[in-house]
């Protein structure tokens, strides 16, 4: 993800990384919601949709950052 470092920063950027749990996954997430939130933002996947085609070190994802920061979304 590349972000315009002033529209990430008026944000929050990612303020919120302290007040997530040590075994969280989603933190990108949360930067990309919040400065499209904010400024609005264009992609090649549909809305709503979330990378997972890549690899990862992250094998627990049991807590999503996106529902600690923003509140679970139903």
């Amino acid at each position: 993800m590349l972000y315009n470092r002033h529209a990430l920063i008026e944000s929050g950027g990612f303020s919120f990384w302290r007040g997530l749990p040590a075994n969280h996954a989603g933190e990108d997430v949360v930067a990309q919601w919040q400065v499209m939130e904010r400024f609005g933002g264009a992609g090649i996947l549909p809305s709503g949709a979330v990378h997972l085609e890549s690899p990862t070190t992250v094998t627990d994802r049991r807590v999503e950052a996106y529902d600690v920061v923003l509140g679970a979304k139903d």
